[in-house]
């Protein structure tokens, strides 16, 4: 298969309610009526997939292993830098995810190898 690669995972058992990195399109499976629904924003006509009203990705693909948050925290908390990487489109905070003080340790499970 050519790069680039379209992964994605679906919520449940519910196969049409995929969930795809941000500006990737859905499979011929997806249940288009979740777009737009809940913090969606989403727009099928203009390849705004996957994303948030905040402009953050309904998925990720972190090219290095990164602490889990611990359960029930927002993201946000745990990588204090991402909302300012992902509102600018990506081209802020590029090491939001390995930069040790861009992270909230407290809020972040250790690293298992």
């Amino acid at each position: 298969m050519a790069a680039p690669f379209n992964p994605f995972i679906y919520v449940g058992q519910n196969r049409g309610k995929e969930v795809h990195l941000k500006g990737f399109m859905p499979t011929d499976l997806a249940d288009l009526s979740f777009f737009g629904t809940g913090d969606d924003q989403s727009n099928l006509n203009n390849g705004f997939t996957y994303q948030t009203t905040q402009f953050h990705p309904w998925g990720l693909d972190v090219p290095a292993v990164i602490p889990h948050m611990e359960e029930g925290v927002d993201f946000l908390n745990g990588y204090t830098q991402f909302d300012d990487h992902a509102q600018s489109n990506g081209t802020s905070f590029q090491d939001w995810y390995s930069n040790p003080s861009y992270r909230d340790q407290a809020v972040l499970r250790p690293t298992v190898q």
